[in-house]
């Protein structure tokens, strides 16, 4: 266990809250706030080698992927906005412990990009992992997975209100709130920093999906992909098709056709 500076109490999360409401620089205000934070046990929990990960790429196009530069994680010059760890121009590999986690993360963008009738293209790529990590957790009392249940008795009363505050806005989407990006961004590079501060080790992250909630999202950094940490085994192409809302408003998608490899150039 890892710890950084000022008490996570009642007070310190109303402040939180209170500021994210009111001010109009969300990421700098917090950030400034999380940077102040102390008395609370950074924990991380092992990636360890052999293990796989998933990330998935769309299209509305016909043409599917053909370079690992598309399938990986995004050029920094192409990152203009917020999301769930990173700031604009900071890039994380985003990907999931499964499959179905994987597809239901994309639904949201699926409902913004498309409408009734259009075939969506998904390449699916397994990442094996080849070194070691250590990933900071986001802990989440609701979630039963095994590695949640791993690090609760590591948390005491105090601790799990603070990390129940911010798991749950770990898992609001931008539905919900559309602020809600600069808030996580915040807080993880807040605690980013303080790790490597530290000189403790840390690859990235871990966090209850949001639309899969007892499945977990990983972020890693970008060089432990460069250097070959974890590399990429087997890309699968399928496609979706959009089809009738739900009684909740919400589209309907089914997966069409057959799987086929995906013929992805690994040195591009």
């Amino acid at each position: 266990m890892k710890q950084i500076k000022k008490t996570a109490t009642k007070e310190f999360i109303s402040i939180i809250e209170n500021s994210y409401l009111k001010t109009d620089m969300i990421y700098e205000m917090m950030f400034a706030h999380f940077m102040t934070l102390s008395g609370l046990n950074i924990l991380t929990v092992p990636l360890k080698r052999g293990s796989t990960i998933i990330r998935a790429r769309y299209t509305n196009r016909l043409t599917s992927f053909s370079k690992l530069s598309e399938v990986s994680y995004p050029k920094k010059e192409l990152i203009t906005k917020f999301s769930r760890l990173n700031r604009p121009s900071q890039g994380w590999f985003y990907a999931s412990e499964n499959e179905q986690t994987c597809l239901t993360e994309m639904l949201p963008y699926w409902m913004d990009d498309s409408k009734k009738g259009d075939v969506i293209s998904v390449t699916l790529g397994k990442w094996e992992i080849i070194n070691d990590l250590e990933l900071i957790i986001i802990p989440d009392t609701n979630n039963i997975n095994e590695l949640n249940q791993s690090v609760l008795n590591q948390i005491s009363a105090l601790e799990i209100e603070f990390w129940d505050y911010i798991s749950s806005k770990f898992k609001t989407s931008t539905k919900h709130d559309g602020n809600i990006y600069e808030f996580t961004s915040a807080f993880g590079n807040a605690l980013w920093l303080n790790t490597k501060n530290q000189n403790n080790k840390a690859d990235g992250f871990i966090y209850s999906s949001v639309q899969s909630p007892k499945n977990l999202n990983i972020a890693l950094c970008t060089q432990n992909v460069d250097s070959g940490d974890l590399i990429p085994v087997e890309f699968i192409e399928t496609q979706f098709l959009r089809e009738d809302l739900t009684d909740f408003g919400l589209p309907t998608y089914t997966e069409i056709g057959e799987r086929k490899r995906g013929l992805i150039d690994l040195n591009h």
